[in-house]
Parts: C-alpha cells; sequence; structure tokens
C-alpha cells in the first residue's frame, strides 16, 4: 500500500479457484489461484492495517455463460470460468482505498 498516497484507490483482479476452498495451485512459479479463504485473509489483514477494502462478491452465477468452463486448448472466443490443472478458474476484483 506504500505506492499509494492516503485516500487513494488500487483496483485488483486475480486468479480465483472456484473448485475449493482447500486445495489450490500455489507452488507454480508463473501461475497462483486463490481461494477464498486466501482473498478472506488479505482483506482482514488490509483491514487491521487501516484501509478501506470493498465488499468481496463471490457470488458463482448460473446463467449459462458462467456455467461454461473452457478447457485445453482453450479455444473459446468467450469465456469466464477455465480449467487450470484440475481447478475451476475465474477472475476477482479487489478495491483497496488506503487509509494510513
Amino acid at each position: 500500500m506504500k505506492t499509494l498516497k492516503v485516500g487513494g484507490v488500487a483496483v485488483h483482479t486475480t486468479e480465483y479457484n472456484v473448485s475449493s476452498n482447500d486445495a489450490t495451485i500455489d507452488n507454480n512459479p508463473t501461475l497462483v489461484l486463490f481461494r477464498r479463504r486466501d482473498i478472506e485473509q488479505l482483506v482482514d489483514e488490509l483491514r487491521a492495517d487501516g484501509h478501506f477494502v470493498a465488499e468481496v462478491c463471490y457470488d458463482v452465477l448460473s446463467e449459462p455463460i458462467d456455467l461454461f468452463v473452457d478447457i485445453p486448448p482453450y479455444l473459446a472466443d468467450t469465456h469466464i470460468r477455465l480449467l487450470l490443472s484440475n481447478f475451476v478458474a475465474t477472475s476477482i476484483g479487489l478495491v483497496i482505498q488506503r487509509g494510513r
């Protein structure tokens, strides 16, 4: 958070593991799939340090595009979820405002 001035806002997206809150990819040098518990821990730590974090939306929607999981070699023109190793992944957004 040191890169932001007090009151500055950071908006981040990152990979999100929707398959498991236990097992994940966390030992690959080029890819990490964050679990809900990882995101919750980060949010708790940021708030404990005095920063504002917008409520995180963990909703898993059920529209047709939301249910489609693209698999390697990822041929779909559009996908929201894809299979990485044995995990279904999507993205999640975080909005953080520096507090101090």
